[in-house]
């Protein structure tokens, strides 16, 4: 796989993150129950469940790009 594909999955990456960020801890990010949710749901399993399903369970739905849209200054319908 060259560096473009690579590159894409870093994409996600940040979709990923500004959406459980702007969920989790946009209000609050020192917020302990947010954190906790955060560690019981995706980092105390490391690699061993779908990716996808952690996200579910972290955001109640699957992700969208609208944080990082957002973030990035973009209006999005």
């Amino acid at each position: 796989v060259n560096y473009g594909a690579g590159y894409y999955s870093y994409l996600y990456a940040r979709v990923f993150a500004a959406d459980v960020w702007q969920h989790c801890f946009a209000a609050d990010p020192w917020n302990p129950k947010a954190g906790q949710v955060l560690y019981e749901e995706v980092l105390r399993h490391g690699g061993a469940k779908d990716p996808m399903d952690m996200l579910v369970n972290v955001l109640g739905r699957r992700p969208t790009i609208d944080s990082f849209v957002n973030e990035l200054g973009i209006r999005h319908k």
